[in-house]
């Protein structure tokens, strides 16, 4: 959509992107999971250790906690996108959150090897 968009007569005209599923951005981690053969539980706890979790995950991944802990306080709320006909206008094939995943998991491993899969 990003390369069909760049040509597209749309006269300044923002769409919102999103595909034919509609998944919680949990039910997007436990999916992509799954198809990565990632088989570990998923513990839930009564208390919200964003903030917490988004600081150790700056840390490992040694980035600013100032630019991870908003975005990760942002995955506590799911975002629709408006159902703006975005991949009619653009002329696009939607493909299912899956599909997507499997397409971006082949990439990667065309790259080095997973050692989830």
């Amino acid at each position: 959509m990003l390369a069909a968009s760049a040509t597209a007569p749309l006269g300044g005209r923002s769409l919102e992107v999103g595909g034919p599923d509609v998944l919680s951005y949990g039910e997007m981690m436990t999916r992509i999971a799954e198809l990565m053969l990632v088989n570990r539980p998923a513990l839930k706890l009564g208390v919200n250790l964003t903030g917490v979790t988004a600081r150790v995950a700056a840390a490992i991944a040694g980035e600013d906690p100032g630019l991870v802990v908003p975005l990760m306080q942002g995955l506590q709320g799911d975002l629709l996108p408006a159902d703006d006909h975005a991949a009619e206008l653009l002329n696009v094939r939607l493909h299912s959150f899956d599909s997507a995943v499997e397409n971006a998991l082949r990439e990667w491993e065309e790259l080095e090897t997973l050692a989830a899969r």
